[in-house]
């Protein structure tokens, strides 16, 4: 009897070890799709240039340049870094985690050193704002089937590479 409730108690055991594992293989393998997205810097027609350099794009995205070459304002919109764009852009262009580009921000516009970023809960959002913003820039990971804005190549690149 005793070993009936013994080999009982291990399958039981071994099935929830079995979804257990096949659940965290799931949420990685989602986590890592979402990282392996290809970031496009978009702008509105007026105001940014046409290509930039990686470190000209983080001195922008990190609230360092206030205006263009041509003196519009740079407006910066951000998706939700909880989102799993928002958390790409915040490892790929910032080097932080969600958490801490929100507190990068926090204390930026705390001090009046800049001001906050709008933050998008979609890109359909992020690019409304983008196209009726002049000087607006932000960073989606499929630009189709919208327009009105401007694609910013990196490097030569338009794509931001994961």
């Amino acid at each position: 009897m005793r070993s009936e409730k013994l080999i009982g108690k291990n399958y039981f055991f071994g099935i929830y070890i079995k979804y257990f594992l096949i659940t965290a293989l799931m949420l990685s393998g989602f986590t890592a799709a979402s990282q392996q997205e290809t970031l496009i810097v978009i702008c509105n027609i007026k105001g940014a240039p046409s290509s930039m350099k990686l470190s000209e794009l983080t001195s922008v995205m990190m609230g360092e340049v206030q205006r263009w070459n041509g003196g519009t304002k740079v407006k910066i919109a951000l998706m939700d870094p909880r989102s799993d764009i928002g958390q790409a852009t915040a490892n790929k262009i910032y080097k932080m985690s969600g958490d801490a580009l929100n507190k990068h921000w926090l204390k930026l516009t705390f001090a009046g050193k800049a001001e906050k970023p709008e933050w998008c809960k979609s890109a359909l959002e992020l690019i409304a704002y983008v196209v009726q913003n002049p000087g607006a820039i932000g960073i989606i990971n499929d630009p189709n089937p919208v327009s009105g804005f401007k694609i910013i190549s990196i490097n030569g690149k338009n794509g931001l590479d994961p």
